[in-house]
């Protein structure tokens, strides 16, 4: 497997390790931004899966692909960030842009993996390399109308994770309260920031950089989320009752604000 691969593999192994986790904890205290968070984690990890199927076979088939552009390209960063527009927003506000992204996906879904692909394109995709395949900047044979769909999931959802994991830990570290808070959401922040500035040395020849990115990107995540003393306040096996540690809180968990 190349090395590509290998770092795909190690991000989908995190992803679903991070995934099962925190599926765990919301059904241990059910909260809208843990199961978010965690349908954002396992889209990460499907979209990982994908990659590395791609990269050890050397080609990608139009199944893989459409797998990988469905939950890497459209889900994953619109459902992290909606997890923390759950957890910061009015939830009157967070159900109505929900039920936007519910809509969002339903449409992704159906033109992502009906849409007619025509010769020339599945040609393109079956001769492309992996390196040149995640450079959505320049490759793509989805429709337009995805094409436009999937930055505006993507920079909506990047916003919301980054810009609220970075507002959380100024609003916490300026009142000296909560320590853990602070450093969860610097660690949340610089997760979802990695990719995109990874991302982006592919421009400059380092071709890793989108894979390097996603490695680095969901390791500070799933550090963000176990420093998170809204997310685990129990440690335990998972889906049993076994537990390895729990915290101990004097209050409900505040909301930053």
């Amino acid at each position: 497997m190349s090395a590509d691969g290998v770092l795909a593999l190690l991000t989908a192994v995190l992803s679903f390790i991070a995934a099962i986790f925190v599926i765990d904890q919301y059904l241990h205290r059910p909260k809208a931004y843990k199961l978010l968070w965690s349908l954002g984690l396992l889209a990460y990890g499907i979209a990982a899966v994908a990659e590395v199927v791609g990269a050890a076979q050397g080609h990608w088939s139009l199944a893989v692909y459409r797998t990988w552009y469905f939950f890497g390209g459209l889900l994953v960063a619109a459902y992290l960030g909606m997890g923390t527009g759950y957890l910061l927003l009015p939830r009157r506000v967070a159900n109505g842009i929900m039920g936007l992204l519910a809509l969002a996906t339903i449409y992704g879904a159906v033109r992502v993996f009906t849409t007619s692909i025509s010769p020339s394109d599945l040609h393109q995709l079956q001769t492309a390399t992996t390196q040149q395949i995640v450079d959505v900047s320049n490759f793509t044979i989805m429709p337009l109308d995805i094409e436009i769909l999937a930055p505006i999931l993507n920079i909506g959802g990047a916003a919301l994770l980054f810009g609220g994991a970075l507002w959380s830990a100024w609003v916490f570290w300026r009142k000296r309260v909560m320590p853990s808070r602070v450093l969860s959401n610097v660690l949340i922040a610089i997760g979802a920031l990695a990719p995109s500035l990874l991302t982006g040395l592919i421009r400059l020849g380092f071709t890793s950089g989108f894979f390097l990115g996603q490695l680095i990107g969901i390791f500070f995540i799933l550090a963000g989320f176990l420093v998170s003393i809204e997310i685990f306040v129990v440690f335990r096996v998972p889906f049993t009752n076994v537990i390895l540690h729990q915290r101990t809180t004097a209050k409900p968990e505040p909301r930053a604000g």
